[in-house]
């Protein structure tokens, strides 16, 4: 199975074409697919625990905080503040912002790399660097790269992730933060009643 099928619910919230495209071949040409078994956190600190008392998978907290971001972005105080596109972006970015959570293969790591918000800047999928994708991959990765908050310091590395500077960037990480959150269980089940709730 392709990862963009992992997310096809997920993608079916992006309405425009070349921002789901994009997401989509980087799903599925660059996301290597430890996002389906690896646990989101390594350290097992954070993120809700399955029926089998393991944290979810990377794949099922992203689904989660896109559930979330939906949601928020849907806030009748937000709604109005941000363009479909800019909307298209944010999903788009939380979709992706944990993606290489391990790092790259082959330089994968046994735990999450504090590094990883920027790592999503190496995920671009076509040779053109000079197309409106790669302008749209620039705005995925602006957004992403920010999606720890506060949190842009790690004992284990020297480097300084970029602060939130933007409304979009506030709302994936405020997405990201709460679907980490050990006592919030999302239903990420790609149901009909689910389905229905995002209508």
């Amino acid at each position: 199975m392709n990862n963009s099928e992992v997310f096809s619910f997920e993608l079916s919230l992006i309405n425009n074409d070349l921002v789901k495209k994009l997401t989509i071949d980087i799903l599925d040409t660059k996301v290597p697919d430890y996002i389906n078994t690896l646990p989101s956190s390594s350290s097992k600190k954070y993120h809700p625990v399955d029926e089998n008392g393991n944290v979810v998978t990377i794949a099922t907290h992203t689904k989660s905080a896109v559930r979330i971001l939906y949601v928020l972005l849907d806030h009748p105080m937000i709604s109005g503040k941000m363009s479909d596109f800019e909307k298209d972006i944010c999903i788009s970015a939380t979709i992706l912002h944990d993606c290489v959570k391990y790092g790259i293969p082959p330089n994968t790591a046994d735990h999450t790399v504090h590094e990883h918000p920027i790592l999503v800047s190496l995920l671009y999928p076509y040779d053109d660097t000079n197309s409106e994708y790669y302008l749209i991959f620039e705005k995925i990765v602006e957004v992403a790269s920010t999606h720890h908050g506060p949190w842009q310091r790690s004992v284990v590395s020297d480097l300084v992730l970029p602060p939130i500077e933007t409304d979009s960037q506030w709302y994936v990480h405020l997405a990201d933060y709460l679907s980490s959150r050990r006592w919030i269980t999302i239903d990420t089940s790609d149901s009909e009643d689910v389905r229905a709730s995002f209508r």
